[in-house]
């Protein structure tokens, strides 16, 4: 073929012409995959962003909990601070106040035994209303030094049959239950519970002769029963008394609340502001469900694991139990403990100026 020949430049145009389209489709792959990287890449760092700000957001939440822990901490502390100065402040009181209510007992009876023959009737029935009301601020006082008793005195945690303890019950009330023909049902068979003995005992005391004081039935009935809940053991006393409304759910918890008169029925009212501190210091809850007339169910749960109703002890008070040392030594500690608190302040102090 010679070298113009017109067919051979035709083939080398042709070649050319392919080479140059499949180079504008291969620039233009190279185009569509610059643009599809550099979205992915705009992506990645719009996820970046998302990630820093996530993971900010999320450390400023840790933040504001740690603060938040630590102002409830310290709000704890304060409230326990105040709790225990009031206890304080209710024990001293109350103790405080049973001579002087003694005397005036005491000097009312001394009036009516030496001076009746003197006395009006009216007279008479003043100082008789005097000593009543004066007994009234005695139960009141020994309820209150009680209810300060529970948290200052320590609680011996053992194993105890429920039923030995139903049973001491039905024993210190035997004359309330003949008085009124009580039936008393076991519905269920009960359980060994760990618990300190006197105060349950209490608890269970206070439950049965509320049950038998709040009934006006002709044949007044107590059912005492139980419920296995898992890590819990679920007690109830069930009555067919009085009942009580739904809006005195929560109130008669609390100390001196009464729902009759006063005249009406004995006692200060307190007895359930007892039960209640009792099972909260078992670690439980105790609640009431009520219909007026129909009667009421008193239920409340202790943990079955007595680790889980001592809870954390302080190592004073492991010390304490254990008899290595006496409350004395730990007086003393602790004074120490403030004192050099108060050096090594002092120093701080002096090393800041």
């Amino acid at each position: 073929m010679e070298r113009g020949d017109p067919n051979l430049l035709d083939t080398y145009k042709v070649e050319i012409e392919s080479l140059k389209q499949l180079l504008e489709a291969q620039e233009q792959a190279v185009f569509e995959q610059a643009a599809l990287l550099e979205e992915k890449m705009n992506e990645l760092k719009n996820r970046m962003q998302d990630l820093e700000g996530s993971r900010r957001a999320m450390k400023n939440i840790a933040e504001d909990l740690t603060e938040s822990k630590e102002i409830l901490e310290y709000q704890k502390k304060i409230l326990e601070d105040v709790n225990k100065e009031l206890d304080d402040f209710t024990y001293i009181v109350s103790h405080d106040l049973k001579e002087p209510l003694r005397s005036i007992d005491a000097y009312s009876k001394f009036i009516i035994d030496d001076y009746k023959d003197k006395l009006s009737e009216e007279g008479r029935h003043y100082l008789e209303r005097v000593r009543a009301n004066t007994e009234r601020m005695k139960k009141l006082i020994e309820d209150l030094l009680e209810i300060s008793r529970l948290k200052k005195r320590g609680s011996t945690i053992e194993e105890v049959e429920t039923e030995e303890l139903i049973t001491e019950v039905k024993m210190r009330l035997e004359y309330a239950i003949k008085q009124k023909g009580v039936e008393i049902i076991i519905k269920d068979k009960l359980p060994k519970i760990f618990c300190d003995r006197v105060r349950l005992t209490e608890v269970f005391l206070n439950l049965i002769s509320n049950a038998i004081k709040f009934n006006d039935k002709q044949k007044p009935v107590i059912e005492i029963g139980y419920d296995d809940q898992g890590d819990l053991h679920k007690f109830y006393i069930k009555d067919n008394g009085i009942g009580i409304k739904e809006e005195y759910f929560e109130k008669i918890f609390e100390i001196f609340q009464r729902l009759g008169k006063r005249e009406d029925v004995e006692g200060t009212g307190a007895g359930l502001t007892i039960v209640k501190k009792i099972i909260q210091i078992h670690k439980g809850n105790i609640w009431v469900e009520s219909k007026p007339g129909e009667g009421s169910v008193f239920y409340f749960t202790i943990p079955k694991d007595r680790s889980m109703i001592l809870g954390k002890k302080l190592i004073g008070e492991i010390l304490l139990e254990r008899k290595l040392v006496t409350e004395d030594d730990i007086k003393k500690a602790l004074e120490e403990q403030q004192r050099m608190g108060r050096i090594n302040k002092g120093e701080q102090d002096g090393r800041g100026t």
